[in-house]
């Protein structure tokens, strides 16, 4: 058995106990508490009134949310190993510049995939009372995740092309230790980017973005294929002039 489908099974299957421990239990002790603060607190001024709204309603809540957003991370991770396993499989299925066309959708694809997402998190967390009756609309933070992911794939779409800027794809996926400064940054910079897609994952987890965990994880083969490209081969010297005699 793969170990790609070891760990998809695995976490699968943790998600879905997690999920089923959560759904078995009310979200709150009193489910009139939600209604009941959002009224008390009402006459407060902003920041007090958010601040003891967070407070005071943890007063209620059962291991409903922490089991079921754990349930759904970890869901979420089955998924997104199996994602990047088809991404990998794809990868190699190219060659030459239908990979780079490849890689170029499989991105913006993956950034397009985490915008619906977004609006399943804040929707759920709006049922379940997350947010006061008074709070400010989920429109606010879906619209303003939603911006902010178009433009970080086109940032991060340019920042690929510059490090991929004389250099071309591997059908080979194997690390190498970099030669040269200029190697060196550019490694260090992507072990960087790793590092931050991971800690992203492990937040996606914890708090049960889906979004987050599958698309971050159906990246790393791209940002592999990418710290693994070779260097294209130097220019020959253009052949000297003939002298005159």
């Amino acid at each position: 058995m793969p170990h790609f489908f070891k760990f998809t099974l695995a976490f699968l299957t943790l998600g879905t106990i997690l999920l089923c421990l959560g759904s078995s239990q009310p979200v709150y002790t009193d489910p009139e508490a939600p209604g009941r603060l959002s009224l008390e607190l009402a006459d407060l001024p902003r920041e007090q009134r958010f601040s003891q709204w967070h407070s005071q309603l943890q007063r209620f809540e059962t291991n409903h949310k922490r089991f079921t957003d754990l349930g759904r991370g970890f869901i979420a991770l089955a998924i997104g190993v199996a994602l990047a396993n088809a991404v990998t499989s794809l990868y190699r299925h190219f060659e030459g510049r239908s990979r780079t066309v490849f890689v170029a959708i499989a991105w913006i694809a993956l950034w397009a995939l985490k915008i619906p997402f977004i609006t399943r998190y804040y929707t759920l967390r709006q049922e379940r009372f997350d947010f006061p009756t008074w709070g400010d609309s989920i429109a606010i933070p879906i619209s303003a995740e939603t911006a902010a992911t178009i433009a970080c794939s086109v940032l991060t779409g340019g920042l690929a092309a510059i490090l991929m800027r004389r250099h071309s794809f591997d059908s080979d996926l194997i690390l190498t230790k970099p030669t040269g400064t200029a190697q060196g940054i550019r490694a260090a910079f992507i072990a960087l980017w790793f590092t931050l897609l991971l800690i992203d994952v492990a937040s996606g987890v914890w708090y049960g973005n889906e979004g987050s965990v599958i698309a971050c994880l159906g990246a790393c083969p791209l940002l592999l294929a990418i710290t693994t490209a070779s260097p294209d081969d130097p220019p020959a010297p253009p052949p000297p002039s003939p002298t005159a005699s």
